[in-house]
């Protein structure tokens, strides 16, 4: 019987490290807000290069004057290339524009990612699909490592392109340096900088079309200021019924050991 008690502890414990893999990585805040801690392990969709944000999209930029058909509501960083690597590394943390352009000027090598969205609430998803991409580009950090996939950037071509944000182990895995992930030199001046004090010019095209982030993006800060009191969430309601298929299979499993066990006796 003890046997028994114990296999069974075991299997329960194997379900429940099985479900923290599957448990989301963000938190949701009482304002209903997400917010990720990391961006490791993320997969952003990028729509071009040098492109404009129009809304619910992302970009990267090789110059800094693509900032003007950015607007001013989106998720902005800085990165630089990796020597002897196709990967890029973060050199500003992502963050929000907060309504003013920021005045950025760029090194050799550097780029700039965009990424919008007018939410940062899961529940907004079908009226704002990039909500999620907003939120993990604030969880960009200094140091995270950055690789593309169907991304040219020396050519300004983007086909079915992505970023995903990885480790220095990943770092190493990748191939030596690729020409499809190198940037133009834009200039050989002062590092990169960000202002909220002088904006840069933006076209009124542009404002127009990321006009409707207003209303939410305030909000972004907020989540911060009350993270205390956030709560796990998982994707879609996904976790509830992760604990249904648990509790049957960990019920089933219970079963079985007790019919054994019986016939033993």
């Amino acid at each position: 019987m003890k046997k028994t008690l114990a296999l069974i502890f075991a299997l329960i414990l194997c379900v429940s490290f099985s479900f923290t893999a599957f448990a989301a990585d963000y938190t949701v805040g009482a304002d209903g807000n997400a917010v990720y801690e990391s961006a490791v392990g993320y997969v952003f969709d990028i729509e071009d290069v040098n492109g404009t944000i129009n809304g619910e999209d992302a970009t990267i930029l090789t110059s800094a004057d693509g900032l003007a058909n950015c607007g001013s509501w989106a998720i902005w960083l800085v990165a630089e290339k990796v020597e002897g690597s196709s990967a890029y590394k973060a050199v500003t943390n992502g963050a929000a524009m907060g309504g003013t352009s920021p005045s950025v000027t760029l090194e050799e090598g550097q780029i700039i990612i965009v990424v919008h969205s007018s939410s940062s609430n899961p529940n907004d998803a079908a009226t704002y699909p990039n909500w999620e991409d907003k939120v993990a580009c604030m969880a960009i950090k200094v140091g995270d490592y950055l690789k593309f996939d169907g991304i040219n950037l020396a050519a300004g071509t983007c086909e079915n392109g992505t970023m995903t944000v990885i480790t220095e182990d990943e770092l190493a895995d990748l191939p030596a340096e690729e020409e499809s992930s190198e940037a133009p030199v834009e200039s050989s001046e002062a590092p990169a900088e960000s202002s909220e004090e002088a904006p840069a010019e933006s076209s009124e095209a542009a404002n127009e079309a990321v006009s409707d982030a207003t209303p939410n993006e305030a909000s972004t800060e907020d989540s911060d200021v009350k993270s205390s009191e956030m709560e796990i969430d998982s994707d879609d309601g996904l976790g509830v019924w992760l604990w249904v298929i648990i509790g049957v299979a960990v019920i089933a499993v219970v079963a079985v050991i007790a019919i054994l066990a019986k016939k033993k006796k």
